[in-house]
Formats: C-alpha cells, structure tokens, sequence
C-alpha cells in the first residue's frame, strides 16, 4: 500500500486484539502473544498502544514482543527473529507482524512480485 495510508495502525490494532483475545473487524480471534518487528523504531509504539486501550476498556493487553532490528528475510537473516521466537514463547506459535516489509527485505525490491515470493516469512516459524 501507498505511504501514509495506516497500514501500521491496522497492524498494531490487529496485533492487539489478537493478544487481548478479542474481536477484529467483528471477526474472532484467538488470544496469543505477538511479535511486533517495528523496521522504522518504536517512538510512537506506546502511544499508539495507550490510544488503542482507551479505545478498547476492559480488553487485557497480552503478551507482546517488540523487535526493532532489521534482518533480511531473503536470506539467512529470517533465523535471528526464528531464535527470538523459540527463545520468547518455545512451542507457541506467536502472531508475527513485520511493519514494514519492504525495511526487512534490503537485497530485494518490494514492488518485484518474484522479489516478495522470496521472503522467507515461514522460517521464522520453524
């Protein structure tokens, strides 16, 4: 999507109510932690958490990582937040929120359909 549009609104409203355990969208969710891998910093991260609670009374904010490294994930780079995961939540499989994607794909190109085939999002999982 176009810069400035809210894409990463929607992410950490999506993020949230996932580790809350409730609705998104009048869609349901199942309650699970999150990481959240913030390539452009975290400054506004914890405003935009506080505006998302008073939007949301009662919801208990769950378990939420914050990742603010750049790796690759068209190379070998994906295995540094594997590990973080492994290490964070073992055998849970968390939500995993990659905002943006184009910052965590430096040899690739965002805009190159064969370039976002090549991201590597399923070995964060391993």
């Amino acid at each position: 999507g176009e810069s400035n549009v809210g894409k990463s609104f929607l992410a950490i409203d999506l993020m949230l109510s996932v580790v809350a355990g409730i609705p998104w969208l009048g869609l349901p969710t199942r309650r699970r932690p999150a990481v959240y891998c913030a390539a452009e910093g975290i400054g506004h991260l914890g405003a935009r958490i506080l505006a998302w609670a008073e939007q949301h009374p009662g919801a208990e904010i769950g378990d939420v990582r914050v990742l603010s490294d750049c790796v690759d994930l068209i190379s070998e780079g994906s295995q540094a937040i594997a590990e973080l995961i492994a290490a964070e939540f073992g055998a849970v499989a968390p939500l995993v929120i990659i905002d943006p994607v184009a910052n965590f794909m430096p040899t690739g190109n965002q805009d190159s359909a064969s370039d976002v085939a090549r991201l590597n999002y399923f070995s964060i999982l391993r």
